[in-house]
């Protein structure tokens, strides 16, 4: 991976609650490898940069904060959020629920892929 691919912002979208991150040049997931080849001239360049937020990524998230609301719930987990730190300094509570609420909100609406879907965080392919 070249220098460019570290130099990643990660963070969630206040909007929509999806983890983001990356870059077009960094390896995002455990399914993203980096290209070997120089025959299909993919070498060096991930094979499939997802930077924004791969979609399992936000199913995992929506998974382990359903789960840590039921067991704040049941008694076993203390905290019903987390704090989070802007650049300046600034703490924000994030509560799993409205958390989970967001995500659950804007899951099928972004990742639908329809004719009619434009999120941004389609990718497609022009048809030439």
């Amino acid at each position: 991976m070249n220098d460019q691919g570290f130099k990643n912002q990660i963070g969630i979208n206040t909007k929509t609650g999806f983890v983001y991150g990356g870059n077009r040049w960094n390896c995002g997931t455990w399914m993203d490898k980096m290209g070997s080849s120089d025959k299909a001239g993919n070498k060096g360049h991930p094979t499939t940069p997802r930077d924004g937020s791969p979609i399992e990524l936000v199913g995992l998230s929506g998974t382990i904060l359903a789960w840590l609301i039921q067991m704040n719930k049941q008694g076993y987990y203390p905290y019903d959020f987390v704090e989070a730190s802007s650049g300046s300094g600034e703490k924000t509570k994030i509560f799993f629920n409205k958390w989970l609420n967001r995500i659950d909100e804007n899951f099928e609406k972004e990742f639908w892929i329809d004719q009619s879907n434009s999120s941004e965080y389609v990718n497609r392919k022009k048809n030439v």
